[in-house]
């Protein structure tokens, strides 16, 4: 082959280039079908480009139409490329399989005759080497077929063009809008180049400029991709996000066939491939609750009712029709949203608000308590200090005696609410442990049953404490004191005169351990007993001797127990006493 590069064969080396750059950078997975069609049309325009170059450089007729017959390869699928782009690039479906292959019938034919042009002159009247020109060129005189083609790629640039507008009117852009400026004149660009070329209105004749005008439009559309972030607008971004989102989403067409499905469905319903095609009703691995949703949900979002199998997961459905610019339904796009994690972070707020309105409550509880029966209490052990401090030349020993009586008693009251606060604070702190040891259950009850030998004398009440010496207990030896010492406070404070108390122990079946404190009190009125540990307040009542009470004793023997995995109860009759029974875990 005679071929010598002269300048302008040699400038066409330039598109060529530019155009393999495109053609290689658009076929990145992230740009999908339209960077594949971008691909392939840019590669077209370096095939042309190239092609045409080495025609420019021919010094020789066989080997100049040698060339021109290769250009062909590539010219007659640009304007189709073209379309199909421009297509994508506004969001318009793929033309169907028929239309498809019409589209391509013109093309083809249009290379079948070329290629074959100098049998007939249907593609070319004239084919020749043009002798007059300083440099060598092909004069070329068009057929008819040549003016169905130019027709026929015009006409595919001017519907482009109608698309492209549509869709500016449709979406009201602005006409500074630099996206549209770059499309538009992507679009026009070879299209205007070519008419000028075709009626010989360019100053160099015999010079076909479409190649670098077609080179220049995919730099055009690379600047709109790149620069202007065309891509976050076009079907290539839509099929990115909707295999990026994180719920499942499923595309169903008018008949509620299968067509499309994200990742994120994919996994969910365990598909290891796309079940293409398949009814609604025919979906593997669609449970049948979810089923049910898409003939009984609306357009707004429906928290789904799964079986008890399943009820861990909280699912909500929405299903959206996918119309048509004419409004017309094409098919539904099926949404699902795992709300698991809102309901759990849901539940984990009124858990926390329930706990912090607990804590206020104990807060002003104890503030209160502070306050009133604390106060009093020390204001109490103030007013009789004063009182044997003011008489103590005129006082006799039995009235002296009866003063520190009612000293040591005030002294007492105010000391076990101290510790009932200490041990209720203790227990509010979520880093206490208790410190289980093995304790004589007898020993217990006898030191703090002497610690209330003036309250019991005061009162005349018998005790009797019916527990064997080795029995034993297993827990906090703290906690345990303040769990028995408000049990024998209260059963001290609400029984009469002459009462007695009595106390015992056994082993269950179950190896636990129950401990029953009996008094022959007043009682408990029965609408107070179910709710005894839900609203302990209820028991702040005075008593029988007038003695004060915050009624914060029973709450602190119910946490105290729970705090020890056991359980308390307790059973009264009104007149008749009442009897608490306490049951531990000894293993």
């Amino acid at each position: 082959m005679n071929i010598s590069f002269d300048g302008l064969g040699s400038l066409l080396l330039v598109p060529t280039a530019i155009s393999l750059f495109l053609a290689l950078e658009m076929r990145r997975a992230r740009y999908r079908e339209a960077g594949r069609l971008f691909s392939l049309l840019m590669v077209a325009t370096a095939w042309w480009s190239l092609t045409y170059a080495l025609e420019l450089s021919s010094r020789d007729e066989a080997t100049a139409f040698f060339w021109l017959r290769l250009e062909y390869l590539a010219i007659p699928a640009v304007p189709v490329l073209m379309y199909l782009l421009v297509r994508r690039c506004v969001g318009l479906e793929p033309p169907g399989r028929p239309w498809n292959t019409l589209l391509w019938v013109i093309p083809a034919c249009t290379l079948l005759l070329q290629i074959t042009f100098t049998k007939h002159s249907f593609f070319y009247a004239e084919a020749r080497i043009d002798p007059t020109g300083e440099t060598f060129r092909v004069h070329l005189e068009p057929g008819w077929w040549y003016f169905v083609h130019s027709a026929y790629s015009c006409g595919l640039g001017a519907l482009a063009a109608f698309h492209l507008i549509r869709r500016f009117l449709q979406k009201n852009y602005s006409w500074q809008n630099p996206q549209w400026i770059a499309l538009l004149s992507a679009l026009i660009l070879p299209y205007a180049v070519f008419t000028l070329y075709f009626f010989n209105h360019l100053p160099i004749k015999n010079l076909d400029p479409t190649p670098f005008a077609f080179s220049a439009s995919g730099l055009i559309f690379a600047l709109a991709i790149f620069r202007f972030q065309l891509l976050n607008i076009v079907p290539i971004a839509r099929e990115q996000i909707f295999h990026s989102i994180g719920d499942p989403c499923i595309v169903l067409d008018g008949r509620d066939r299968l067509i499309d499905a994200n990742h994120a469905a994919l996994g969910f319903f365990q598909w290891e491939h796309l079940p293409h095609g398949n009814s609604w009703n025919s979906i593997p691995g669609l449970p049948d609750w979810i089923r049910q949703a898409l003939r009984t949900s609306g357009p707004g979002w429906v928290r789904l009712n799964p079986p008890p199998s399943d009820e861990s997961r909280s699912l909500l459905f929405r299903a959206n029709s996918i119309k048509t610019s004419q409004g017309k339904i094409r098919g539904k796009l099926v949404m699902l949203q795992d709300d698991s994690p809102r309901m759990k972070m849901l539940e984990q707020i009124q858990t926390e608000k329930t706990r912090l309105a607990e804590a206020n409550r104990q807060k002003d509880k104890l503030f209160a308590i502070i306050a009133h029966d604390l106060r009093s209490s020390f204001g109490e052990m103030a007013g009789i200090y004063n009182l044997m401090k003011a008489h103590q030349d005129g006082i006799d020993g039995e009235e002296w005696r009866e003063y520190l009586s009612m000293f040591e008693g005030s002294v007492q009251s105010s000391n076990r609410l101290l510790e009932n606060l200490l041990s209720w604070a203790r227990l509010q702190r979520s880093d206490y442990q208790l410190k289980h040891t093995i304790l004589p259950l007898k020993e217990i009850l006898t030191e703090l049953l002497q610690s209330f030998a003036i309250q019991i004398q005061a009162k005349r009440i018998s005790t009797e404490i019916n527990i064997p010496e080795s029995m034993l207990v297993k827990g906090d030896r703290q906690m345990l004191a303040v769990l028995f010492r408000n049990l024998l406070s209260n059963a001290i404070k609400f029984n009469r005169e002459n009462g007695d108390i009595r106390i015992s122990a056994s082993i269950t079946k179950s190896d636990e351990l129950r401990v029953e404190v009996t008094d022959s009190g007043v009682g408990i009125p029965p609408e107070w007993v179910d709710k005894l540990f839900q609203n302990p307040s209820i028991t702040g009542r005075p008593g029988t001797a007038g003695e004060a009470s915050t009624g914060m004793g029973l709450e602190l023997c119910h946490e105290v127990v729970q705090a020890h995995q056991g359980q308390i109860e307790v059973e009264s009759v009104v007149e008749q006493g009442t009897t608490f029974r306490i049951i531990l875990p000894q293993t």
